[in-house]
This record gives C-alpha cells, structure tokens and sequence, in this order.
C-alpha cells in the first residue's frame, strides 16, 4: 500500500511528528506536481495509517513504475540550499575518479592543514578527513564543484561524525539520521 504526501514538507512533518517511521525501508517515487508516494516495506498498524489520514495523506496511491528503494524515509526527502556561514573545524573532502585524492591532500598540506587522514580507491578518488581545512581549499572546493569533482562535507548535526551534509546544503532531518554502527552517511 502506498502514500501519497502532498510534498516533501508534508512528509518532513509524518517523519519528524513520529506518524511515519522515519527508520523505515520503502520504495519511493516523485510525482509531477510535486507530491511523493512512498511505499513501506513493512505494513503499517492501523493507528500509524489512521494518523496519516488525519495529516491528509492519500492511502492506497499508485506507485509508479520509476520508483526506487530507499533504506530509510529521511533519503525521500531533498537537502536544500543554505549558505555557509563559516568554515567548520572539521570537513570531510571527497574526491570522485576525476580528481586525485592525492593532489588535494598535497594542497592542504601546502596550505597548512597537517591533521589530515585519507583513504584513497583504485580510480584514484578518495575521501579526506580534514581538521581547520585552510578556506581557500573549501571555497575552491564550493565553486568548482563541477570542475574538479570535489566535495566538502561537514558533520550534521556538529558534534558527531557518522552523519554529514555537503557544504552549502542542508538536510531538514539530519538530526534524525542515524548511521549503522561502523559507517558513516554522506
């Protein structure tokens, strides 16, 4: 049985009131005015159903053919922009197949970043934990994201380090975001 939510907010307010589990699996899809339609791997109790009514969404929706499976609800919903106020004391940098770890990590080292650690894959990306990363390399990073395949992220909320959200970005439940012990989530 699927759900219909008028938009993401309507289902940002089932996730964060507790009427939808925001730990569950599903399979979700976007329709074209705007509404999302999740579909639970789990049935859902009565009462959770009867709570959704009383929030207006649609019971017994189609799901379209285009939908995907999301491990947990807080993936349906979309980060948004949001400025960046100030560098944080802690990003994570992460370097996609067409720029080399390497070469950031020599960056920030130039630039006076000495507590750093990395861990780089075969195609020669890699993921850079940075400590008070100099803001010429952040900013570079947030301009020519495109460019160089590079990307900062930073722990959301700040004191934790197994969720992190993309600088300039910011996510509406990642205060609720639990990660699996042993893993981080980006």
């Amino acid at each position: 049985m699927a759900l219909r939510f008028r938009d993401s907010e309507a289902l940002v307010v089932a996730l964060a009131s507790g009427a939808y589990p925001a730990d569950a699996a599903a399979r979700v899809a976007r329709t074209g005015d705007g509404g999302v339609i999740v579909e639970p791997v789990a049935p859902l109790a009565a009462d959770a159903l009867a709570a959704l009514r009383g929030l207006g969404v649609a019971i017994d929706s189609a799901l379209p053919d285009d939908a995907r499976a999301i491990a947990r609800c807080a993936e349906a919903i979309a980060a948004v922009r949001a400025p960046v106020a100030a560098i944080p004391p802690l990003v994570l940098f992460v370097a996609g197949a067409g720029a080399a770890v390497v070469d950031v990590a020599a960056e920030l080292v130039r630039l006076g970043c000495d507590r750093l650690a990395l861990m780089a894959t075969a195609d020669g990306g890699g993921v850079i934990r940075a400590v008070d990363p100099p803001t010429y390399s952040v900013e570079r990073a947030l301009d020519a994201q495109d460019v160089q395949d590079v990307r900062c992220f930073a722990p959301s909320p700040a004191g934790q380090e197994a969720v992190w959200t993309e600088l300039g970005w910011r996510h509406p439940l990642a205060a609720q975001v639990r990660a699996a012990p042993g893993t981080i989530v980006l």
